[in-house]
């Protein structure tokens, strides 16, 4: 029996374990991509694979052909077996990057999680990890479990072998949309999608080899350049702000000791080397690196050398430190292997302090036994570390030490901002600033899958993680607006199922708020980024911006970190910030980054004063100026990389927020000592005890005048528009004069009053430091400059070129009193109670404004202690220094009592009169005021007496004040300033629904246009403001009454015509308002148009008071709000004051326009009349404000910045802008995203809201205008950022002179080229008028423009009523065609004829030629055409003038409308493709480009764009042809070349490409003046050869000397003639790169230079030379004909068309001492032509065959130093002999 139960149950187990198997082997898990809860658009990665957009990390690994490597995931202990609950293992996958399916060449280890699963169609798709069982998770993750091997192929041994990608993304998250299978004893998860995923780490694969060879080209002297990297990982500049000597920061080596690859240093003359000697004898060379072995390092040594790099002390000298902190200043002196020199002999310590520099340079190297034999080493990395005493500080420990200079109010007034700050408010378009509630305290979106290296936590998959223990795990960053706020963002919140939302570790759980929440006085609330840092050292987040900076400016860094770790975890916060330089190309895509220095917290642990301080904000702050080797010239785009540099996970939890990096770009200082006393005038001169110390780095002058040479430096003073400020006399003779001159030493002296150490330790060289008589009230800045070759001034510095020499705009400081609330905001009106005590609402604090006399300008100062005269109620002045005695009794009371807050009776017995008087005041005169003995920074708890404005004096009661170290002198007087004082009845808030403004000020933009429609609508014309809040404190539902019958006032205003507060501007509409109401109508009076002017700000007020209610003792309220009045003209007008600002949306930017730039008489100036037109002489122009739906916008030519637009990022839910920055960073105005715009509607005949006079507010939406009209050379960038109805363009010409153009406008045909026949300037119809043929203004005939396109065959020439093509050049059908192509010179031109086709269309930019006018039609100097034209019809005009019966019909749909449309998508590229016509002749590889955007255009970029172009580029600029060549490689502003718009270009195809079309995209673009690169003292020497004609230069060809150039023609240094005659007057001058006549020549030397002129007709022509400084021998010109020298220094002239004949050289040349090389040449200097020349003797015969060796032509007794020959165009082989027998054969291609 028990047998039989037995086989039952083993039969029955037996099918059980079949159904289990059978089951197992059906189910299974199935990939597909899914986008995630983010839903996003998938991305390509670089190999065109769409996939998941995630956050990414990359890593680089190195292998030897055959070797097995571990593939590492960044988790605690990875390598141990533990089980882990703070790690990701929801899902984990392994794959090919490239593409996206399993890798063969992966394996995994023993005890593995990992299975390979396959797609629908059954493709393995990796190697998978994931929760596969519902009550339990997996082991790990570690190693073994989640861990890959890579097995590198044998082809890794070779060093250009490209590598492999592998991928692995990893998850907590399990929403794979997973299913259940198996027996209730083995159920498991299988998924059928990948989930929401959280990081994708990217492993390069790379041969060892690779990095062995790159260690030794980056390392040894004899290879690297000046400016290259030192290691493999430079690290450059680190700046430490250093608490004391024992504060630590960590450093650290990228990668464990295997993943190094070296060849070892084994210098065969046994002597030590050292990367960073400062001799030969110690330096790397190649040499010194034995490459007979590979090593593969497993341990570190750690060197540090001292700032002369001739002392060096081993740090760590074995073992496999990665990362280490012994960086600490005591440590490093005392260090117990003592220091050295650097042959290895002992030596003493340096003295390390603040603004010491100490270099570290790590080595990998290879030991075999436990003793570390650290001789077989290679250096790979290197570090600077600059020490200065900026450590970091709470807020109030800023406060408590004076430290003004690093507070946010002082970086706005000093410098400029390069980027948006990064406060993490607006990571995503979801985000609000309102209040933190449940639902919002935690974004649940991931900031931008680019700029972010950590794991985003979910809080909406919060219970669907694994492991679920912690909210956040390792790893893990979010984004939150508090912590530890009760009922919110506390430890107890959880979700629906249990799990723990937060998991705080700061001890005492302090509550934290994101940094807007102080910024805005708890008005608003963002986000802060919390990081649960990983055990991985390793990058954060970055962020990209644009900026132009150059050697010498300042960089000024802040960031706000705050230690959230556990009282009992070590590892305490330390971040390092990364700057590096960027290049993108021409589709935003980054293609190389170079480091430029990084600014670090420190340890926490070491580096902040007091005990730690969980929960509180720090300020992280660094300063630093920018050597000029670094390189910052060469970028435009910068990035700043956050990195976590705790030393584990455990602990290393804490906040990042409010990132901010500004710029100084001035190189020069100017530095007041003392501030002007309040009393003095404007316009006075400033007291002859105020100095002004003007200061420069030393380093920056010595970049210009070269190391170790004496020289010279101008300097002067100018005024904002550039003019040198009269009247100053530098030298010290009495007289004025035009500019000082200071001596530059050669070498630094200590002492020396020419030099000073500054605060982070740069040597200063003091220009000067003396009282200069400027005036107050005016703005100057200082502008220097250096000897050109004649010792005269070079160009002087000026902001447009940010690299140049200059300061900031200054003036005379003078002391005054700024007012603020306790937070720091401004404070003008100030509520009082209602119950009698007449308490303010707000503390009124005081903050002294004086003369910074260590970083220039102004500064305020907190700690300035005062007393107080407050005025009468009425406004009137205040009488205080009237008052006869009372200023001396106070000053004498100071003196015996100075910290009093009352009267001292002993002073009575001492001083009886000052004493009474004193009293009096204090007690309150009626009609005088009351005196204040507060001696504090703040009027806190004064009952005011009644309602009203009040003028107060503060009265400083010290003549000084120490802040730290920096002491400021204080003028006694007092000062003044105005308070509004309101009772503090019911509060109404104007508003839109669901904003959280971030002050309680409110403003409306306005224009007239709208005013004057609502003004024709009596009954029903008003403007509707939002309301969004009314009550009475506690009640909450209550109504108001407007009183003074509903009267609306200007209560202020910044209109000098403004006179009264009594001025009435209109009514309310409502009488009454009850809670709930969201609307308040505004009705104007009809006077209104005679009160408002354009351009300026009016406060308007109304008051009100509780209506129907019971509550007593209540108040009226009073409401202000700011009417801005935008005009309807507007011009962009940026200034020097405004830092260069180019944001579209920045106030500041315009100016009203005047009746000049709009070409109407009718049209009332501000100001002066410009026009004349009539004008208001009270009013003034340059008040204005940022462009509004109605606008209509002129943008002008000017040489200072052009507006640059970037897209424009708009808050889901309340439509409030949270970019408004432009695309270089640029701020709009500050709070303008907060004002109400009043609405424009397109769609009704009013442009009402309602088509009935009603007009409703709108919130700001910025880049837009109703029309744009862009004045000759005028530009915008980023155009199709821009929100417009219509535009036109001018374009301006010289008269009879051929000009490439190209027009950005749609529907643009040659018939649109008209001019009004008696000017030939189109300024007779105002700006923005419709533009149509008139019959009586206008005549082809009167006025012609002649036109032409480039090698085409098909636009015809229309005469009348006939028609023949452009070719047929007499009418007899004889082509270019059968001339045939053998005959032409591609050099020639192959221009149509003349054409007026008037319907040949320029759409899409299409360059073509036009010529304004002729010999007999000139009208004006200048021609000034219009575009666009309203005609959709035009006729033909007969040679008389009349009329023909031809005409033609040319759409135009599109119209006033620019190429690129409108678009608000980030990073938008505009691309553009131009298509190329094809070239009638097949040989011509020519083509003509045109710029097709409304801004410059870089041909760095566009060539870089478009691969299949050679490398140069001619222009055609008033009818002279010049050719620029553009190198290649990495990118040098000053070597780029610039096409503004409407012009176009020649191109060159290369050999044996094909193109069809040219491509453009926005990244091509550049702000034309705007420029940088600085002097460089390695500049080649350069010589142009001009024509000059009645003294002006017209034509132009260059030479540059150079020692690596080459003699031959190079097609990448040198630029062929590319001879112009059918469009050209003008003469052309060329010189012979070997047998090529070159515009630009590249020569080793100059030799004996043969050169020409071409020209339609033999003639004399002038010609001028002219060499830089470093060209410094004397030029020659030698006749051949004649044998005679002439010098050239001064314009010779020559005879055009006489090739062969002149020659340029250095000195009397010695032709008999050269070789036939240099004394015969051949050469065709134009179309069809071969020049045969010799100076040693005359030609004996010249003898020319075709290529195969036949002759074609021969002479013989020529018996001349030159002969000439004209041929077909081909390649011919010429032989030479001359009469004293010398011979030379020559190729060349004619």
């Amino acid at each position: 029996m028990i047998k039989r139960f037995r086989y039952i149950y083993v039969c029955i187990m037996a099918v059980l374990a079949c159904c289990v198997s059978t089951s197992i082997s059906a189910q299974s898990s199935v990939f597909a991509h899914y986008k995630g809860v983010n839903n996003l658009p998938y991305i390509r990665n670089p190999y065109g694979i769409e996939m998941q957009q995630v956050h990414e990390y990359e890593y680089t690994y190195y292998v030897k052909g055959g070797s097995e490597i571990d593939l590492p995931l960044p988790f605690e202990k990875y390598t141990t077996e533990s089980d882990k609950d703070n790690e990701p293992k929801g899902y984990i996958r392994w794959y090919d990057y490239k593409n996206d399916m399993a890798h063969p060449r992966l394996s995994v280890y023993s005890n593995t999680n990992l299975d390979e699963v396959n797609d629908e169609n059954g493709n393995a798709r990796g190697l998978f990890s994931w929760k596969n069982k519902t009550n339990s998770e997996p082991t790990g993750p570690s190693r073994n479990t989640v861990g890959v091997k890579y097995t590198a192929t044998t082809d890794a041994d070779d060093t250009t072998w490209e590598g492999e990608e592998i991928a692995c993304d990893v998850s907590k998250y399990t929403d794979f949309d997973s299913f259940e299978e198996g027996y209730f004893w083995n159920k498991k998860l299988y998924f059928r999608r990948e989930p929401t995923l959280q990081i994708r780490y990217i492993f390069h694969i790379r041969p060892a080899k690779a990095m062995a060879e790159n260690i030794v080209k980056t390392t040894s002297t004899d290879l690297r350049t000046a400016d290259s990297d030192l290691t493999i990982e430079d690290n450059k500049r680190i700046v430490f702000g250093a608490k004391d000597e024992n504060a630590k920061m960590s450093v650290r080596v990228n990668y464990k000791p295997s993943n190094y690859f070296f060849y070892p240093l084994k210098p065969k003359d046994g002597k030590q080397r050292h990367l960073l000697s400062t001799d030969e004898e110690h330096s790397i060379k190649q040499a010194d690196y034995d490459k007979s072995t590979l090593y593969n390092a497993n341990g570190f040594v750690w060197y540090a050398y001292d700032e002369t790099k001739t002392k060096y002390t081993v740090l760590v000298s074995r073992g496999a430190t990665q990362m280490h902190s012994f960086t600490d200043m005591k440590t490093l002196m005392k260090n117990g292997n003592g220091w050295k020199n650097l042959d290895g002999s002992g030596t003493t310590p340096p003295n390390i302090t603040f603004g010491s520099i100490v270099y570290l340079v790590a080595y990998a190297y290879y030991y075999e036994t436990n003793i570390a034999d650290n001789s077989i080493k290679a250096p790979i990395a290197s570090f600077e570390i600059l020490y200065q005493n900026t450590y970091p500080k709470t807020m109030q420990q800023l406060i408590d030490d004076g430290d003004s200079e690093r507070r946010l109010d002082y970086f706005e007034s000093h410098y400029k901002q390069a980027t948006k700050p990064i406060s993490f408010d607006d990571d995503n378009d979801q985000l609000t600033v309102v209040a933190p509630t449940k639902e919002n305290n935690m974004a649940h979106y991931a900031s931008r899958w680019d700029k972010r290296a950590y794991s985003f936590v979910y809080p909406q998959l919060r219970d669907q993680a694994c492991p679920g223990t912690y909210a956040l795990i390792h790893g893990e960053y979010g984004l939150f607006k508090s912590a530890n706020l009760d009922g919110i963002s506390d430890k107890s919140q959880k979700t629906a199922a249990g799990n723990t939302l937060y998991s705080w570790n700061a001890p005492d759980d302090p509550v934290l708020y994101d940094r807007t929440y102080a910024i805005t006085n708890g008005k608003q609330y963002g986000y802060f980024l919390y990081v649960d840092a990983s055990d991985e050292s390793r990058q954060i987040a970055s962020v990209d911006f644009k900026a132009d900076l150059c050697s010498g400016a300042r960089l000024i860094f802040s960031a706000a970190v705050t230690d959230f770790t556990a009282s009992s975890a070590p590892v305490e916060p330390q971040v390092l910030f990364k700057l590096y330089g960027i290049i993108k190309d021409e589709n935003d895509k980054v293609t190389h980054q170079r480091l430029l220095t990084s600014f670090t917290s420190g340890d926490f642990n070491s580096n902040t004063e007091g005990n730690r301080q969980a929960g509180t904000w720090f300020q992280v702050y660094s300063r630093i100026v920018m050597r000029k080797n670094s390189g910052v010239e060469n970028y435009s785009d910068f990035r700043i990389v956050l990195d976590n540099m705790c030393s584990g996970t455990y602990g290393a939890d804490y906040a990042i927020d409010d990132i901010r990096l500004y710029i100084q770009h001035a190189k020069v200082d100017v530095l007041q000592n003392q501030p002007a006393c309040p009393d003095a005038t404007t316009g006075s001169v400033a007291d002859s005890k105020i100095t002004l110390k003007i200061t420069s780095h030393y380093e920056n002058v010595q970049a210009i005048t070269g190391v170790g040479k004496e020289s010279k430096l101008f300097y002067r003073i100018c005024d904002m528009d550039g003019n040198p400020f009269a009247g100053i006399d530098y030298n010290g003779d009495g007289t004025a004069d035009e500019y000082g001159m200071v001596t530059i030493p050669a070498n630094y002296d200590a002492s020396s009053s020419a030099f000073e150490i500054d605060p982070e330790g740069h040597v200063i060289l003091v220009i000067a430091n003396r009282h200069f008589e400027l005036p107050l009230g005016k703005k100057f800045y200082v502008s220097v400059t250096y000897p050109d070759a004649d010792g005269k001034p070079e160009e002087w510095g000026k902001q447009t070129d940010a690299c140049s020499s200059y300061s900031e705009e200054f003036s005379i400081v003078q002391q005054k009193v700024a007012i603020s609330d306790a937070n720091g905001s401004v404070v003008t009106t100030v509520r009082v109670s209602c119950d009698g005590n007449s308490t303010p609402d707000v503390d009124i604090n005081a903050k002294l404004e004086t003369a910074d006399n260590v970083g220039g300008g102004s500064i305020l100062l907190n700690n300035v202690k005062f007393d107080w005269f407050v005025g009468t109620s009425d406004g009137a002045d205040n009488k205080f220094s009237t008052i006869t005695g009372l200023l001396q009794a106070l000053g004498n009371y100071r003196v015996k009592y100075p910290d009093a807050t009352s009267l001292n009776a002993a002073f009575q017995t001492s001083n009886p009169a000052d004493y009474a008087l004193l009293k009096k005041y204090i007690a309150g005169v009626d009609g005088e005021g009351t005196l204040v003995l507060a001696v504090s920074n703040s009027l806190t708890g004064y009952k005011f007496k009644q309602v009203g404005t009040y003028k107060i004096a503060a009265v400083p009661i010290k003549t000084s004040i120490q802040q730290g170290t920096v002491t400021y002198e204080i003028c006694p007087d007092p000062m003044y300033f105005t308070i509004r004082i309101v009772e503090d009845g019911p509060k109404l808030i104007l508003g839109f629904d669901k904003v959280a403004y971030p002050t309680d000020d409110r403003a409306v933009r306005i224009g007239l246009p709208q005013i004057k429609e609502m003004l024709k609508k009596a009954d029903n014309g008003m403007l509707i403001l939002p309301v969004a809040e009314l009550n009475n404190g506690k009640d909450e539902n209550i109504e108001i009454k407007f009183l003074y019958d509903q009267k609306v006032f200007i209560s202020d205003s910044n209109d000098p015509t403004f006179t009264s507060t009594k001025q009435i501007i209109g009514k309310l509409k409502e009488e009454t308002l009850a809670t709930g109401k969201k609307t308040l109508g505004l009705v104007f009076d009809d006077n209104v148009l005679n009160i408002l002017h354009e351009g300026y700000w009016y406060e308007l007020n109304f008051s009100y008071e509780l209506y129907n209610s019971s509550t007593t003792a209540t108040c009226p309220g009073d409401l202000f709000i700011t009417l801005k009045v935008v005009p309807e003209y507007l011009s962009w007008f940026p200034t020097v004051a405004n830092k260069l600002n180019a944001n579209w949306n920045n106030d500041l930017n315009w100016k009203r326009s005047t009746a000049a730039e709009l070409y109407d008489k009718s049209y009332v100036d501000y100001g002066e009349a410009t026009y004349g037109n009539t004008a208001n002489s009270k009013l003034t122009r340059q008040q204005a404000y940022t462009p509004m739906k109605f606008s209509k916008v002129v943008i002008t030519e000017n040489k200072r910045v052009y507006p640059g637009l970037g897209n424009i990022v708009y808050r889901v839910g309340n439509d409030i802008a949270t970019k408004l920055t432009n695309f270089k960073g640029e701020e709009a105005t500050s709070g303008i995203a907060y004002d109400f715009v009043v609405s424009w509607n397109d769609n009704t005949a009013d442009h009402s809201t309602d088509g009935n006079g009603t007009f409703k507010c709108e919130t700001f939406h910025g880049n837009l205008c109703d029309q744009i009209f862009f004045k000759a050379q005028a530009e915008l960038l980023n155009q199709p950022y821009l929100k417009y109805n219509k535009a036109f363009v001018e374009k301006e010409v010289e008269s009879n002179k051929w000009n490439l153009v190209s027009i950005p406008m749609k529907n643009i045909y040659a018939g649109d080229f008209f001019v009004p026949r008696t000017t030939g300037r189109e300024e007779s119809k105002t700006a923005f008028s419709a533009m149509k043929f008139d019959d009586t203004s206008d005549n082809r005939v009167a006025a012609p423009v002649y036109q032409r396109n480039w090698d085409s065959n098909e636009t015809q020439i229309v005469d009348g009523g006939t028609q023949y093509k452009v070719h047929d050049f007499d009418g007899n059908n004889i082509s270019i065609e059968s001339i045939s192509d053998a005959s032409m010179n591609v050099e020639s031109l192959y221009w149509s004829h003349v054409y007026n086709k008037l319907d040949e269309n320029y759409s899409e930019g299409k360059g073509f030629a036009l010529k304004a006018g002729d010999q007999y039609k000139t009208l004006s100097a200048k021609w000034l055409f219009r575009l666009p034209k309203e005609d959709e019809e035009y006729k033909y005009f007969k040679q008389d003038g009349g009329y023909s019966d031809l005409k033609v019909y040319v759409p135009k749909h599109e119209k006033y409308m620019l190429n690129v449309p409108y678009s608000n998508e980030p990073s938008f590229l505009g691309e553009f493709y131009q298509p190329l016509t094809a070239n009638t002749h097949s040989n011509n590889l020519y083509y003509i480009v045109g710029n097709p955007y409304t801004a410059s255009l870089s041909m760095y970029r566009f060539l870089n764009g478009n691969p299949s172009f050679e490398r140069k580029v001619w222009t055609l600029d008033n009818g002279v042809l010049n050719a620029h060549n553009i190198p290649e490689g990495t990118y040098n502003r000053k070597d780029d070349y610039i096409i503004e718009p409407m012009q176009g270009f020649f191109v060159k195809v290369k050999e044996g490409a094909t193109v069809s079309q040219a491509y453009f995209t926005l990244m091509m673009t550049t702000d034309r003046w705007i420029s940088g690169g600085s002097a460089i003292s390695e500049t080649p020497a350069k010589m142009s050869i001009n024509v000059v004609e009645n003294g002006k230069r017209m034509a132009m060809a260059k030479v540059v000397v150079k020692d690596d150039a080459d003699d031959d023609f190079n097609n990448d240094e040198d630029i062929e003639l590319l001879n112009n005659t059918e469009l050209e007057d003008i003469p052309q001058v060329y010189t012979i790169a070997g047998t090529q006549a070159a515009a630009l020549n590249a020569l080793p030397k100059i030799g004996i230079l043969p050169f020409g002129v071409i020209a339609k007709e033999k003639k004399m022509v002038a010609v001028e030379l002219e060499a830089n400084r470093y060209l410094d021998a004397p030029l020659y010109i030698l006749d051949a004909k004649t044998g005679t020298y002439t010098p050239a220094d001064h314009a010779i002239e020559i005879e055009a068309n006489e090739h062969g004949r002149y020659y340029i050289t250095t000195a009397i040349y010695n032709i008999e001492n050269d070789s036939e090389e240099n004394t015969i040449r051949c050469f065709s200097p134009q179309s069809g032509t071969i020049t045969v020349s010799s100076l040693a003797s005359n030609l004996a015969s010249v003898s020319i065959y075709t290529i195969d060796g036949k002759l074609l032509t021969s002479a013989s007794g020529i018996n001349a130093t030159s002969w000439q020959k004209q041929v077909a165009t081909g390649l011919y082989i010429i032989k030479v002999a001359t009469e004293d027998k010398k011979e030379k054969t020559v190729k060349m291609r004619v």
